[in-house]
């Protein structure tokens, strides 16, 4: 049977569920030095006033047009409920700004706040909308519900509906009225003369009034990401790594081997492990295997994972606490985390895109031990594991090369932070050199000789 719309007859609202309160802002806290000339980050935190409001509107920087005002300074811990954009605006070097210094400095410093006039990727409102609308429905299913609508589709009008003026204009006429006024007044006046037909004006001020101040998504999209949450929580598998856990976490923390001030924003965090969700597009027909690892290998999720880790390492051993306010289940999952005798695991979520039903997880392996060891382990107490992965513990090659381009990365941040004053492009170091073999793949040679 088609589902009534919301032109048809018999169609019944629901209920629109109240809006949530609007999130705090992050809370005023320590102020932690800024990178200087001479240091990347200060060796040791010190008391200081509440965090000053941004230079500039840190909303801005993603090109949204918001001026809301953010603090760009904070104090490491765990943060829930902050907003996107209170999290974008603090001063700190993230995964991205990781994988920006690998490309090149110089690509960092363009889209950093060490920029005084920020590169900015103009994205519209509606489309920042519609992407955090995705991701609350697959992490956060009742906050989506509270916070977004479907929109009303002038598709979906029956035939014969009044649309425009001159609809409106022509059935005025032929009732003898008046065609004069505004839209709204010239359907307040159809109405009130016993007009049955659907009026689209009637019909939207009637959605607005059950609206209730939620984010309307256009009805397309909004069907596309209901189905796309459902489809994922259709696998119990899946369902259940998504289950019993946060969203959005967002952890700040000082890196203890360099003193560079760090964040980063954990999709779905639980007691022994932690979720990132990902899509993917595969249009060129890979298997679906490959299609996966490639994602990995070229949007360097392999770095994210091991970044993340640190993280999460950082609250595990109480090197970071909660700061804030916190729900009785928040502060148990914090204290779940942190009685964990070993580091969490990582899960990738992958979702293809386009409406193919691909939905699977992949464990992110951060050490090299059989799968053999996982499974004769199993008998072993959760103290007694921890000892043996301790033992036997070589990290995989693909987790030895994401922290061997972190610490790179790190270096390049340091190096340039001491060189170029704050504000000052920073320039590559050789910007004459050669290429040849050595830079490129062997394979690609092949046959050249």
């Amino acid at each position: 049977m088609t589902a009534l719309t919301p032109f048809d007859e018999g169609y019944v609202a629901p209920a629109a569920a109240p809006p949530p309160p609007p999130p705090a802002p992050p809370p005023g806290a320590p102020k932690p030095a800024r990178p200087t000339r001479k240091s990347a980050a200060p060796k040791a935190e010190k008391p200081a006033p509440a965090a000053r409001p941004a230079s500039r509107p840190a909303a801005a920087s993603a090109g949204n047009g918001d001026e809301t005002e953010y603090p760009t300074e904070i104090a490491d811990g765990v943060y829930f409920g902050m907003i996107d954009d209170a999290y974008h605006a603090i001063e700190r070097l993230s995964c991205s700004g990781i994988q920006k210094l690998l490309v090149s400095p110089a690509n960092f410093w363009a889209e950093s706040w060490l920029n005084p006039a920020p590169l900015r990727v103009e994205i519209s409102a509606l489309v920042r909308s519609i992407g955090r609308a995705y991701h609350s429905a697959r992490l956060e299913p009742d906050l989506f519900a509270r916070n977004y609508v479907r929109a009303l589709d002038k598709a979906e009008l029956p035939e014969g509906a009044l649309v425009t003026g001159a609809d409106m204009g022509a059935a005025l006429a032929e009732m003898g009225l008046a065609k004069s006024g505004s839209v709204s007044e010239q359907a307040a006046r159809l109405r009130a003369n016993g007009y049955e037909g659907v009026i689209w004006q009637v019909e939207l001020e009637k959605w607005e009034a059950r609206r209730n101040k939620r984010i309307a998504i256009p009805a397309v999209t909004f069907d596309e990401i209901v189905e796309d949450g459902e489809r994922l929580r259709a696998s119990p598998a899946i369902a259940e790594l998504l289950s019993g856990g946060a969203a959005e976490v967002s952890v700040f923390w000082t890196c203890p081997k360099t003193g560079i001030k760090m964040k980063a924003r954990i999709d779905y965090l639980k007691p022994l492990a932690w979720i990132d969700f990902k899509t993917f597009d595969n249009s060129r027909g890979k298997v679906l295997n490959q299609a996966i690892a490639d994602a990995f290998r070229y949007n360097r999720y392999y770095v994210q994972a091991v970044l993340y880790r640190e993280a999460v390492e950082a609250i595990r051993n109480g090197l970071v606490d909660l700061v804030g306010d916190a729900t009785d289940a928040q502060r148990d999952l914090l204290a779940a985390v942190q009685l964990n005798p070993a580091p969490l695991a990582c899960y990738y979520v992958f979702q293809e895109k386009k409406g193919i039903p691909n939905v699977l997880a992949r464990r992110f392996r951060f050490d090299d031990l059989p799968l053999s060891h996982e499974m004769n382990s199993a008998g072993l107490s959760a103290a007694a594991k921890s000892r043996a992965d301790t033992f036997f513990d070589r990290p995989s090659l693909i987790a030895r090369k994401a922290t061997t381009e972190i610490e790179h990365a790190k270096r390049l941040f340091i190096g340039y932070s001491e060189i170029y004053e704050r504000g000052e492009p920073w320039l590559p170091f050789d910007p004459i050199g050669e290429i040849g073999d050595e830079d490129f793949n062997s394979y690609w040679l092949e046959g050249a000789e």
